[in-house]
């Protein structure tokens, strides 16, 4: 069976009395008639493709996205000790003091 995938540049973009998505639809081929189809390949605004497919899509239904694989979390590094500060050392006292 042959499909007419179409995707437009702008999301909502009108053409032959039907709103075009940013996302592509696939539609039947005899959807369209050949006067509908030719204004739509003409268009600059749309991405018009013909394919041969098997797959029993429903009209105006997009294409089903990929599902994305679930991403790994990253594994928490072991948490360090903390450091002990080092100890100040008591200042020494002049040698001098009380003494003029």
């Amino acid at each position: 069976m042959k499909f007419i995938e179409i995707t437009a540049k702008r999301d909502g973009f009108r053409r032959c009395g039907m709103r075009h998505s940013t996302k592509t639809s696939r539609h039947k081929a005899n959807t369209f008639t050949p006067e509908d189809l030719e204004i739509l390949k003409n268009e600059p605004q749309l991405i018009v493709v013909e394919t041969n497919g098997e797959d029993e899509t429903s009209e105006a239904e997009p294409k089903a996205e990929p599902k994305a694989e679930p991403k790994a979390e990253p594994k928490a590094e072991p948490k360090a000790e903390p450091k002990a500060e080092p100890k100040a050392e008591p200042k020494a006292e002049p040698k001098n003091k009380g003494k003029k």
